[in-house]
């Protein structure tokens, strides 16, 4: 876990319970909050790196998903880590 990962996992957790999520040599997901919302967090994310996780947590069946950045992106579906 990256320095930032781990800052946004402490902001996180207050939220609830928190999982990680990776398949074998396959995609990962940071952060699972209460088995219903995805979460990415990425210093600076790009529209690759939703799409990415959209996918994956499709077939997870969460219905949402959101990029953590620590820089600011023009990118749909992202937090400044500055809003937690």
């Amino acid at each position: 876990m990256t320095f930032f990962e781990d800052v946004v996992f402490k902001n996180l957790k207050k939220y609830g319970k928190l999982n990680y999520y990776e398949k074998y040599k396959g995609p990962e997901i940071d952060f699972i909050l209460n088995g219903k919302i995805a979460f990415e967090a990425k210093i600076k994310p790009d529209t690759q790196d939703l799409k990415k996780l959209k996918r994956t947590a499709e077939k997870l069946n969460l219905k949402e998903h959101f990029l953590i950045m620590k820089d600011y992106a023009e990118v749909p579906n992202s937090i400044l880590a500055q809003d937690l």
